[in-house]
Order: structure tokens, then C-alpha cells, then sequence
């Protein structure tokens, strides 16, 4: 669990190095899905963002959210099949899908198409 954020926006974690984590037993939020759903979710190395990859009948966007407050920052749309891979690598995201494609996101914004 967060147990505060320093003045760097990062989060500090209330467990020490080595100690086994604990899985919440209550929810912390509730996130909105377009029709079908969420196939994949990934927490950033840091921990303050978390990529959701979901379906819809017309598009396939990642939602981007910040942690710990769970507040939408961006929708990523690009991809025209389902999502099947997320990467974080510094502060890009990093995507693969079944349309053949994979892409770059840095900043809400695609960087790169593969």
C-alpha cells in the first residue's frame, strides 16, 4: 500500500525490500471499461501509472491512469484489433496487437509505429 507521496510525486511503499507482499482484501477503486472489457492491465516501474488495454465493438484503446489516486490521464487509440501486450520502458509504453502492429506512447501521444 502507498503510505505517502514525497514532494518528487513518487510513491513510497510501506513494505521493505525482500518482504513478501500482501494482496488487498478491499477495493480501492473502480475503474470504467468500454463494452467488453479490460484483456490486460500494467503498473509502470515506478508504480504511478497503470495502462489498461480493453475491447470495445469499434476500437481497442489503452487507458492510462495515475496511482495512487486512479485518476484517467489519456486514451491511447490506434490499434484496430485486440491489444495483447503492454510494455512500460522509462516513460514510454510500449504496445503489441493482433492487428499486426506494435506502437511507441510517450505522453498520451504516439511516438512510434512498428
Amino acid at each position: 500500500a502507498v503510505v505517502s507521496t514525497q514532494s518528487t510525486g513518487k510513491p513510497t511503499w510501506s513494505r521493505a525490500p525482500g518482504q513478501m507482499c500482501k494482496i488487498p482484501k478491499t477495493e480501492h477503486y473502480e475503474l470504467p471499461t468500454p463494452e467488453l472489457g479490460c484483456l490486460l492491465m500494467c503498473f509502470s516501474n515506478d508504480g504511478r501509472w497503470l495502462a489498461c488495454g480493453f475491447v470495445g465493438k469499434d476500437s481497442h484503446p489503452i487507458l492510462v491512469y495515475s496511482i495512487p489516486d486512479g485518476t484517467h490521464h489519456h486514451t491511447l487509440t490506434g490499434h484496430y484489433n485486440i491489444v495483447y501486450d503492454l510494455k512500460w520502458y522509462k516513460q514510454s509504453l510500449l504496445s503489441a496487437s493482433s492487428d499486426c502492429t506494435a506502437r511507441i506512447w510517450r505522453n498520451g501521444k504516439q511516438e512510434k509505429q512498428m
